[in-house]
């Protein structure tokens, strides 16, 4: 952009060949966003700089100094080519190259100009599409040659980055309302090796002409500057406070990863609802519906009807066009509204992860969340933010405030050891009732902070659950069905007790049964699908959710067949017998399985174990076989316990006599009885693990050579500690000190200790990333690479 005065002139800039130039940080942000862009793109050898390109650039003094010695150092250095090279270059050690007459806007325009018409090309990160075409286009490759490079991408759609304000895409390089940094890249995502121990989806490179003559130049003109320009870049501390300006704010927000989520996690038309929604906030503010048709070329007259003719890159491109605040309340809107359906505790991801981030996202109920590897740390940072917002910013006050609420002696507390001091004592929770959702103000000021539309309209426990979900705070525990039996149990007590009468007690008998099938069934599925299925060469295998271990139910028909009566049906809900008898099948099809069919070949080991000797602890297919001897007893035991348990003549008499009008209704000492049966039953279902528990780190110790203890606890109290590390390898398993997990805790590997997932709230199924991406038939990662990334598991484990 032109830096004018307010009668049109341009500023004077005493910077022009001074070491440290004194301009505006956002113009020399801007400078490098656009930077990234034209640096991160693929051309072929035609291309040409066209006076068109170099018209919006004005050089520093130092940079006509670069500009006219390289062209007179070579004819073959032509005049445009070098000044866009050396606006590329932006500084060195003499100084700002660019000036700040620039006209960026104009760059901008020509750029996007180029990007539409494909004189330079940018890849297609989001979806399948860049991996299908490779696979059939150039299979069994992991780089391309340039025109290989320039081939496919002509076949794709242009992609969709955003470097700062700017956002590129099938209407070229726009100027949106926020700041991100996503930023082209010359890799995608684009295949599996043949290691089926290996679920990495690996990235395949692209590449760009080395012919075309302005990259001969940029070549040139760097050399030119490191030999006639000694020293330090003076410059680059300049660069940083202007980034870490234009980014410092958004740090804590991650808001960066939710864009992965958007387009892997929505349907085509779930994305044309949210782009809409945004459109209809954006059009709120006079004149954005006109710029926004101007720069797509459609004359928008209804959102609706525009986003209709819109596929996955076009929507996408226009969503990154509104800013964070924008995109987060027309998310809370399409799922307020039913047109993203999340059914309960389904959460959307990404699917792959294009970026190396410390962040990760998902959408559920309450909308957008953001967390980072180890949510502790992240969520008490933006407490510590939010409490500033809230308070500090009011000064004396907010201070006095603060320091009532929480009961903090002294008067003369420092405020930022009064922040510490918050959130070291209370939990988020806490902090939210005392310190936020008491005030209607406060409340009000936090729910603006994380975009929350309408927090005035919203319940008070609602608001809650929301502010908790966007700070990052886990969810729940999902798998609360034994929590539901023992209240249930409690309620059927009561009535007993009361001496209430038979219709009173008939309907609590039918909700303790109901939430009784439905733990026993969950139970059943976690027990199937953790001794039966091969989680190492199963993509997520060691991510445990209803929805997948539902679908292994058909291994007890496999293996041990019954008569209909006792079968588990295909769909709907199934009843208590069935249940109870699916236990003992499961047990009996263990104990008769030939375990030498299971036993996994030495091609599927991982290769420390080949070349280290190391023990592997998943030698069979079958996780069932890989337990310790002790551990399969017990387990085994434990089967057919719940089996009998659950087909106790007692408490099936207790069910059925209440649900069917034609028997005897049972005495209260039948039902009490059945009671006392149904609580020690799951009683031990939990603490033998066959329920899926979840467990939570509580604390940690290290000694001097590394050994690690890891403590966990449920919610119920149960405990349990894993060691890190061991010598047996369980590559793929989760364990130490990851902060929650799913552990079976009697079912025991040997030299590892109990089988550990993650828990996974329940996925949404998508037809179109079934069998995505490829596996190479080829080995396409060396041995080093398998090397390195299993001892940066280690290191990730005992860290």
């Amino acid at each position: 952009m032109n830096r004018r005065d307010g009668n049109n002139q341009p500023l004077a800039v005493s910077h022009i060949g001074t070491p440290i130039p004194s301009v505006d940080p956002d113009w020399i942000a801007s400078v490098a966003d656009m930077c990234a862009i034209l640096e991160n793109c693929i051309i072929d050898q035609n291309f040409k700089v066209t006076d068109e390109w170099v018209e919006p650039i004005v050089l520093s003094k130092v940079g006509d100094e670069i500009h006219e010695a390289v062209v007179k150092d070579s004819s073959k250095n032509r005049s445009n080519e070098t000044k866009l090279a050396v606006f590329l270059s932006s500084s060195g050690p003499a100084g700002l190259h660019v000036d700040p007459y620039t006209d960026l806007e104009m760059l901008r325009s020509v750029a996007s100009d180029a990007i539409k018409s494909r004189k330079i090309l940018l890849p297609y990160l989001y979806g399948r599409e860049a991996s299908d075409l490779l696979a059939s286009k150039y299979p069994e490759r992991s780089s391309l040659s340039d025109s290989q490079s320039v081939a496919l991408l002509n076949e794709l759609p242009i992609g969709v980055f955003q470097s700062g304000h700017y956002v590129t895409g099938p209407y070229g390089c726009l100027v949106s309302d926020g700041i991100r940094s996503i930023l082209p890249r010359r890799t995608f995502s684009g295949y599996r090796c043949s290691d089926s121990n290996c679920h990495i989806i690996h990235e395949v490179e692209l590449s760009t002409t080395a012919t075309a003559r302005i990259q001969k130049v940029i070549s040139n003109v760097s050399e030119f500057v490191q030999d006639n320009y000694q020293g330090d870049d003076p410059v680059l501390s300049v660069y940083r406070d202007a980034y870490s300006r234009r980014y410092e704010s958004r740090r804590l927000a991650g808001y960066d990863a939710v864009v992965d989520v958007l387009a892997d996690g929505l349907t085509v038309e779930e994305l044309r609802h949210l782009v809409v929604e945004t459109l209809c906030i954006r059009f709120l503010t006079e004149g954005t519906r006109e710029a926004l048709s101007r720069a797509t070329g459609y004359v928008i007259q209804n959102p609706t009807t525009f986003a209709n003719g819109l596929e996955r890159p076009e929507l996408l491109q226009i969503l990154l066009l509104s800013n964070d605040k924008t995109v987060s309340m027309a998310l809370d809107r399409v799922i307020r509204g039913g047109s993203v359906e999340l059914s309960d505790h389904e959460v959307r991801v990404r699917r792959v992860a294009r970026y190396k981030t410390r962040v990760s996202a998902e959408i559920g109920k309450l909308g957008a969340r953001v967390f980072g590897p180890k949510a502790s740390s992240l969520v008490s940072m933006r407490l510590f933010e939010l409490l500033d917002v809230l308070y500090m910013s009011r000064g004396d006050k907010g201070l006095e405030d603060l320091r009532y609420l929480s009961e903090t002696q002294g008067e003369d507390i420092d405020h930022r050891d009064l922040l510490n001091e918050v959130a070291q004592r209370f939990s988020p929770d806490e902090i939210l009732d005392l310190m936020v959702l008491g005030n209607h103000d406060t409340a009000m000021v936090a729910a603006d902070h994380f975009h929350i539309e309408n927090p005035e309209k919203m319940q008070r426990s609602i608001l809650r659950d929301t502010l908790l979900w966007r700070l990052g705070v886990p969810g729940d525990v999902v798998f609360s069905q034994i929590g539901d039996v023992n209240r249930h149990l409690v309620s059927l007590t009561a009535v007993l007790n009361n001496e209430d009468s038979e219709e009173a007690k008939r309907g609590e008998i039918s909700n303790v049964f109901s939430a009784v099938e439905s733990a026993v069934a969950l139970s059943l599925s976690f027990a199937i699908w953790a001794l039966t299925v091969d989680h190492v060469t199963t993509e997520n295998g060691f991510e445990f959710n209803l929805e997948s271990a539902r679908r292994t139910w058909s291994f007890l028909d496999d293996h041990s067949p019954v008569d209909d009566r006792l079968r588990l049906p295909d769909n709907g809900k199934p009843t208590l017998a069935p249940l109870g008898c699916a236990f003992a099948r499961l047990a009996k099809s263990l104990e008769s399985i030939d375990q030498s069919a299971y036993v996994r070949p030495v091609n599927e080991y991982p290769i420390r174990c080949l070349n280290k000797a190391r023990p592997y602890a998943f030698t069979s297919k079958l996780p069932f076989f890989n337990l310790n001897t002790a551990s399969s007893v017990l387990i085994l035991k434990a089967l057919r316990s719940a089996s009998s348990a659950f087909q106790d003549d007692a408490v099936l008499e207790v069910r059925n006599s209440t649900l069917h009008g034609n028997r005897e209704f049972p005495s209260d000492e039948q039902i009490r009885n059945a009671i006392r049966k149904l609580t020690d039953s799951f009683d031990r279902l939990e603490r033998i693990g066959i329920f899926p528990t979840v467990y939570d780190l509580v604390d940690q110790t290290v000694d001097l050579f590394g050994h690690a203890d890891s403590k966990y606890s449920t919610a119920r109290g149960l405990t349990e500690t894993l060691s890190n590390p061991t010598w047996t390898l369980a590559q793929g398993m989760p364990g130490a000190p990851s902060h929650r997990l799913v552990i079976f805790t009697k079912a025991v590997l040997s030299g590892v200790g109990p089988l550990c997932f993650k828990l996974k709230p329940n996925p949404r199924q998508d037809p179109y990333w079934e069998g995505f991406p490829v596996r190479w038939k080829s080995q396409t990662h060396s041995i080093e690479e398998s090397q390195a990334d299993s001892d940066a598991q280690d290191q990730s484990l005992v860290g």
